[in-house]
């Protein structure tokens, strides 16, 4: 083979290799930037379903607030009354699931007519039973011990709304002093159903937590309630969670 031949073959050779290592080069720089486009427009959904999601919340804290201002321009109200409250509350609402109007316990008098939904129908419950004891619970006692509205952690209101949910209740006063609280439940299972919408990548998933940490929506099944962030980074090992 010539001389001429060889040294043809030898530049060839490079310029195959150069145009594949440019190749390379542009597959990893292009794949590295669709990477980054598809981080970035995740993040655009993500920030637009949060500000959903927000905003419905904000709703509800508004409107529990607007029902305490009309308790307290009503006064104690007859049973009626504060029972078409609630109905008209939860019909301006649809994301709430239930509502109680709950007064401040009087002599041992309890009083805390409470409405909430099942299928298509709204129902009625009496939380003033001795058995349920409402005072005891977190969405009553800590506003009657802040004087200041709360979003509760998730729990089981059992005898109540029967489900799992988190509520915000709105203390009002009457005569200047503190007289009860109004309250929107939010369901658990609605969370859940709203943040299952979004979607993290072709495997991942999103989940929504309380101030504590605690799952508000739960992705698996046999997640128990008030399952925390922090517990699910020890059962998988994430050490960052910890």
């Amino acid at each position: 083979m010539s001389i001429r031949v060889k040294l043809t073959a030898f530049i060839l050779s490079a310029v195959f290799i150069v145009s594949m290592i440019l190749t390379w080069v542009s597959f990893s720089s292009d794949r590295k930037n669709l990477e980054t486009e598809i981080k970035k427009g995740a993040m655009t959904l993500l920030e637009k379903h949060i500000s959903t999601i927000d905003s419905e919340l904000e709703a509800v804290e508004k409107e529990a607030k607007g029902l305490a201002f009309a308790v307290q321009a009503l006064g104690v109200g007859t049973d009626e009354q504060l029972e078409n409250l609630i109905k008209y509350f939860l019909d301006d609402n649809p994301i709430v699931y239930g509502s109680t109007i709950s007064f401040e316990p009087e002599q041992g008098s309890l009083r805390a007519p409470y409405y909430y939904r099942s299928g298509g129908d709204m129902l009625y419950n009496d939380l003033a039973r001795p058995a349920y004891n409402y005072p005891k619970w977190e969405w009553f006692a800590t506003p009657r011990l802040t004087g200041k509205p709360l979003w509760s952690e998730p729990y089981v209101d059992v005898g109540g709304g029967d489900t799992a949910m988190t509520t915000y209740s709105f203390p009002f006063d009457i005569g200047g002093k503190f007289a009860g609280v109004t309250t929107a439940d939010v369901a658990l299972s609605d969370l859940t159903d709203t943040i299952d919408l979004l979607r993290v990548g072709r495997h991942g998933y999103a989940f929504l937590l309380s101030k504590k940490g605690t799952f508000l929506s739960m992705r698996r099944e046999e997640w128990k309630l008030k399952l925390s962030i922090f517990d699910a980074a020890t059962e998988f090992g994430n050490e960052e969670l910890q």
